[in-house]
Order: C-alpha cells, then structure tokens, then sequence
C-alpha cells in the first residue's frame, strides 16, 4: 500500500471503464492520502484501510484519495487557504480523468469546506473543468466537518496547539471565519437548487492525544455536534462514539459510519422509479341533453350508495342550477335503471369548481 502522499491516487477499480460511479476520498486539516482512513498498522491482524475496504465491497464503483499539504502548525510545509485548495483540487480530479460519470465525495473535516468551495465557486468562475466536476456530483459525505466559521476556527486552534503555533492559512482562516458562514448560506442556495443527497456524522468523544512521558492531553471535541449539523432539511446526521480522529477510521465493515456509509451510496446512486404515467380521460363535448344508450344492466350490478359522498358535500348544490339539474336527472335515471340512464359523467371544468 502506497505511503501517504500528496496527488490523486488510486485505491480500487479505477481502471474499469464501465464502472458506475467514482468515490473520492478528501482528507481534512492535518490529514493525509491514506493514514487519516486506515486503523491500526499495514500488516497486524486489526488493520482496516476504508477506501480499500469499501472498493472490495463495492467492485463496479472507482475508489479514489486525494493528498495535498494540510499541515496546521509552522513545522510543515505550508498550506493553501480552502478557496484556493479547491481550486487546486478541482484541477487534481480533471487532470486525473474524472467528470464523466457520477461522483460521491466522502469527506473529513475541512475537506469537506473544500468540496463545499468547489461547489459553490463553480457557479461563478469560468473554469469548465469545476463546472463539470461539480455537475456529476451525486453525494456528499461529512465527517466531523465544522460548518460554521467559528466552529472550524476553535477547531484550527486545537490542533494548532499541537505543534506550538499555526501556519499562515490556518491563522487566516481564523482571523476571517465569517467568510466561512458566508460560504456555508450559499452552498445551502446551491443545494436547494440542485438537492443531491447528503449525510453527516458527528463525534461525541474528546479528543485525548498521549504526548512526552505517556501523559494524555484532553483537547474537547473538537468539532461539536452542532456545528457538525448542515442544517440542510432532509440531511440526517448520525451520531458516532468516536472522536475527530477515529470517526474516519472504521474497525471494520460493521462500524456505523463505515455501514451507514455503504448504505447511503446505494441509496444516493438508486436509479428513481419511473414515474407511472396518469390515465387522462379525453372529454366527449356533447350536448347536456344527449346520453349514451347502453344495455340494461342487473340492478344488484349498480351500486347506489352516496352515504361517504354526503358526509363531506351539502345537501343541495349551490349555484349552476341548469347544470345541477342535468347531474339529477342523470342520477335518478341510474337509480330507477332507465335504459337510457348514462354510465359516465364527464366533469369539465375549472379548477376549484368540482
């Protein structure tokens, strides 16, 4: 297995051209390509690499990891802010093939700021490569994402303690969080206009890192659930008793967010139903007076209940007199088996006046 490293790489069936969909993996702050999705070590009995995993289960669908530079303290190398990583993942996913077939994005914290950049920038900037990426997108996948701005800057802060100091993106992205809330109303415009399915997890356990002599720092939930909520109407979010790190980093294939993840990717890319087309009766203009001879019929055969009918509607009809008086007539006629009875009434009308 490929060591962690920036670029796209490819994890599983990407190499079939007649695969259904492509599922891309994005990593977020601090991460990397592979070890933010892998539990436990390559080799020992308890490893689970999830994109893996989930191309073993799912062999008719491309499985992809994107790496880029997402270090959040002054010892790595540095970092774009989102607007600009969005870009440069855009052009990372076209220079790599993708875009002509559906795509399912599955994101950890703020990669899925990125994807949300992606989106929202594509609507304005002229980039084709963007717009085509964006228009397969069939679903979204946010683990731990910090929605809102102040969330995500609390969130920068913890990790940026980490390493004694944050880089120059991070503290920016601090400094002007509100652009964040800002980027969030409009991606929640673009999902009204275009409602692709979405989900969303949320850790409920601190984040406890052991350090120097094997003591133990409580850094608090770092995304807290509130802020792991959209607030999108029909995105459920799922609570998983994980923390920031281990929420994307399955046991195994039984793991609620690896399942509920698996059952929403075939439930996003379901083909719909095709709607069954109304039967739409072709009204016969004829005159009021003219009915249709039929022959007689058993009276047992002609059910003359109204009880359901009169529960609803008044006794006597109010207005349209001559019409009223045609529908009466009619009636009686099938009450008494008149031969000339009618056996259909035709209604036509403006709404609101049946």
């Amino acid at each position: 297995m490929k060591a962690d490293s920036e670029g796209l790489h490819k994890i599983a069936n990407t190499d079939k051209s007649g695969r259904r969909a492509d599922m891309v993996f994005i990593h977020g702050l601090g991460g990397a390509s592979h070890s933010t999705w892998r539990h436990g070590k390559e080799g020992r009995p308890d490893h689970f690499f999830w994109p893996d995993e989930l191309g073993k289960q799912l062999k008719d669908f491309g499985i992809w990891s994107v790496g880029y530079p997402a270090g959040f303290t002054g010892l790595g190398k540095q970092g774009m802010i989102i607007e600009k990583r969005a870009g440069n993942v855009s052009d990372t996913l076209a220079n790599g093939g993708l875009g002509d077939r559906p795509i399912l994005f599955i994101t950890h914290s703020m990669g899925g700021l990125i994807v949300k950049h992606l989106i929202v920038d594509s609507q304005m900037l002229p980039g084709e490569d963007r717009k085509r990426i964006v228009s397969c997108i069939r679903g979204i996948v946010f683990c731990g994402t910090p929605h809102r701005g102040a969330a995500f800057a609390d969130a920068a802060h913890v990790f940026g303690l980490l390493g004694g100091g944050s880089q120059t993106h991070v503290d920016e992205m601090r400094a002007n969080a509100e652009k964040l809330d800002l980027l969030h109303d409009k991606f929640i415009e673009w999902h009204r206009q275009h409602p692709v399915p979405i989900e969303s997890y949320a850790e409920n356990q601190k984040l406890m890192l052991t350090h120097w002599f094997f003591f133990a720092t409580d850094y608090g939930v770092v995304v807290p659930r509130a802020s792991a909520n959209p607030g999108i109407a029909g995105c459920e979010i799922h609570d998983s008793d994980d923390d920031h790190l281990t929420l994307v980093k399955p046991r195994d294939a039984q793991h609620n967010v690896y399942a509920g993840v698996s059952r929403f990717i075939e439930k996003a890319l379901k083909p719909a139903s095709p709607p069954t087309p109304p039967t739409v009766a072709t009204p016969t203009l004829a005159p009021a007076h003219v009915v249709i001879e039929t022959p007689p019929a058993k009276a047992a055969e002609i059910p003359t209940d109204i009880s359901r009918i009169l529960k609803y509607a008044p006794a006597q009809l109010i207005g349209r007199e001559e019409e009223t008086k045609l529908l009466n007539d009619a009636w009686a006629k099938t009450q008494n088996h008149d031969p000339k009875r009618p056996h259909v009434l035709t209604f036509v009308a403006l709404g609101g006046e049946g």
